[in-house]
């Protein structure tokens, strides 16, 4: 019998929220097939509460995988999608709560629709105050309706987290080696499915996704140095979506386009900030679409303005 289904879960001292994740996995009504759990060298008891949950819970099909050094969250990811076996992948983190019929009703649109590569789906917001009190938003509808989220030239701004993705090996496959060390799964999943025009929304809450102070994020743009190495990375991300459409999924020039007027988006807007001028963006305004939002523009002026 193959595997259908298998769930790829990262850890780093996870200890406070990890036993009742791996909870709400067992409580699926379609149960993985294989579950991947890669430990990132944890220093507090992440290991010991993992090991004895599989041990009391018979899990044959769990695998607890220790990274040899500490590779990040990003490359522990990838390298579980790389050894994980089954026909649809679902990425885990280690402090979320997942809702029961996650499994079996993401697995059953994947099946029912062969050209979605990428399904994305919501979430409720969890968030976790300092005294330990818990407060519940809807982050977005509920109706259980399918979408395809359609290229447009906002593809580099990914819509949902990692954490309420599931997508097929065999996209991953097709698409790892334009991948790149330290780049987030998320954004990397997000942006070559947007670009190859197999991306699809889930309107429904699918996971409790908690947020607090110790949680794996992404970096903020806090200092010139870090807004400096965001553009890096970007122009990193560019050259691999453009050598992706380039290379075996083919895509029309008007994506290269695209691709193009990204990178002289972020080269005046890196301008700006070298020369710490927010009136250097003005040359900006006619490229809103290559912005998050339409707003965007005043955040980067916000923050030259905050360097100067």
């Amino acid at each position: 019998m193959g595997i259908d289904v298998s769930v790829v879960v990262t850890t780093y001292n996870g200890e406070k929220y990890i036993e009742e994740q791996l909870a709400s996995l067992i409580a699926q009504t379609r149960k993985a097939d294989e579950v991947l759990i890669l430990d990132d060298c944890s220093t507090d008891k992440t290991l010991s509460i993992v090991k004895d949950f599989i041990e009391n819970h018979d899990l044959k099909h769990w695998q607890l995988i220790q990274n040899e050094e500490n590779m990040g969250w990003q490359n522990s990811f990838a390298k579980g999608f790389d050894l994980c076996q089954g026909t649809f992948i679902f990425p885990c983190d280690q402090d979320d709560i997942w809702m029961e019929t996650k499994l079996e009703e993401m697995t059953k649109i994947l099946q029912d629709n062969e050209d979605i590569n990428l399904l994305v789906a919501n979430y409720v917001f969890m968030k976790e105050a300092k005294n330990g009190e818990i407060s519940y938003e809807p982050a977005k509808e509920d109706i259980g309706s399918v979408q395809k989220i359609e290229f447009s030239e906002r593809f580099f701004y990914i819509g949902e987290p990692g954490c309420v993705f599931a997508f097929r090996k065999s996209f991953w496959e097709q698409i790892r080696k334009y991948n790149f060390e330290n780049n987030p799964h998320d954004t990397f999943l997000w942006r070559a499915s947007a670009i190859t025009n197999h991306l699809y929304k889930y309107n429904k809450n699918v996971i409790y996704w908690r947020r607090h102070e110790s949680a794996q994020t992404y970096t903020r743009l806090s200092s010139k140095e870090k807004i400096l190495e965001y553009f890096s990375h970007a122009y990193k991300v560019l050259d691999a979506m453009e050598k992706l459409v380039q290379g075996e999924i083919k895509q029309p020039q008007a994506t290269l386009q695209i691709i193009t007027k990204y990178r002289k988006v972020f080269a005046m807007r890196e301008k700006a900030y070298i020369n710490r001028n927010p009136f250097l963006l003005c040359a900006c305004l006619p490229y809103r679409k290559y912005f998050a939002t339409d707003k965007s523009i005043l955040g980067d002026m916000y923050r030259l303005l905050r360097h100067r």
